[in-house]
């Protein structure tokens, strides 16, 4: 196929696609920085909250005894919980530019699929064009048209898997379908809402599934839950902290909720969109479970009458 595409037009569609690339590869890194470093802040402080149950009794028992135990490394801990705290910042920083990047990509992509492709198989080309002669001799082959493939491969999202057996594992279906809250009351039916914006930060699928985009992400999560419905036999409103249409197909009770006109995450607008919904339904006296590990978001919904169901009661990977 001939290509007429202008140089500098081809220039700036590669660039994009270059720093979409290098982005998501901060994300990850970042993310898994985050997670170690949650993951000893959380060991550390689970075992100062346990020692602090005993130890003075055991530095009593040691010094009877002639021994030495260690005191608690309370520096080392608060350092932890403020390397955590800033590398959430960050992750949630890095985020939005992959979301904010990805978006730009789509738009280049459904308005000029054949520039969006020829572009992302020249993303070696400007790199190379400035290696001296002896570095272009030297350079690996594959290591040249890596780029290239990774972008392109990138953009390309796996289709959503909706073999029940497979999706069984996802939920804690034993529980939940033994959990009083989630029984009928005469005629009336609980509903169950859940805070889409929690779920994909805290939940592996769905944070990895954020790497293939947002609403790769958004649509994995409704397709889940549709299967959830279907399940326990109940509705699911799935709220969403910026516009947001669908593009997989519901086939149980799942509705959503977005924060409409909003591009850009609104955690706020989302939380209060939620507790909106809980007024609305103690209203018409429904029962409401709260799916969100968000702890001022599940107080203030307690304070409205809705029961908090967490994550961990919920899903088998939180």
């Amino acid at each position: 196929m001939e290509r007429n595409y202008p140089e500098k037009d081809v220039k700036v569609a590669a660039r994009l696609i270059e720093k979409l690339s290098a982005a998501q590869i901060a994300l990850a890194n970042t993310q898994s920085e985050y997670d170690e470093a949650s993951e000893e802040y959380e060991s550390h402080r689970t075992t100062t909250d346990v020692r602090g149950s005993y130890i003075d009794v055991l530095k009593e028992i040691a010094s009877e005894l002639g021994e030495e135990v260690d005191d608690h490394d309370a520096a080392q801990v608060e350092a932890l919980a403020e390397k955590v705290a800033k590398l959430s910042e960050s992750l949630a920083g890095k985020t939005a530019e992959v979301e904010r990047l990805f978006a730009l990509a789509e738009k280049l992509k459904a308005s000029s699929p054949d520039l969006y492709e020829y572009a992302s198989g020249q993303i070696s080309s400007p790199a190379s064009s400035k290696k001296t002669k002896k570095e272009n001799d030297s350079a690996n082959s594959t290591e040249k048209t890596e780029p290239a493939q990774a972008s392109t491969r990138v953009f390309e999202a796996p289709p959503i898997d909706k073999d029940p057996s497979k999706l069984r594992n996802v939920f804690e279906l034993a529980a939940l379908k033994q959990n009083p809250q989630l029984r009928r009351r005469g005629k009336v039916e609980p509903t169950i809402v859940c805070d889409a914006y929690n779920m994909i930060q805290l939940i592996g699928r769905y944070k990895a599934a954020s790497m293939s985009g947002i609403d790769y992400a958004r649509n994995l999560m409704i397709s889940d839950l549709d299967f959830l419905s279907g399940e326990i036999q109940l509705p699911i409103t799935v709220v969403f902290d910026t516009d947001f249409q669908p593009g997989t197909e519901i086939d149980n009770r799942v509705s959503l909720l977005s924060v409409s006109s909003r591009t850009s995450p609104d955690k706020a607008a989302s939380d209060r969109q939620i507790l909106r919904f809980i007024e609305e339904a103690q209203l018409e006296r429904k029962p409401v479970l709260l799916v969100t590990n968000n702890v001022p978001l599940s107080r203030e919904a307690a304070t409205l009458g809705a029961i908090n169901l967490t994550l961990q009661e919920v899903f088998t990977e939180a």
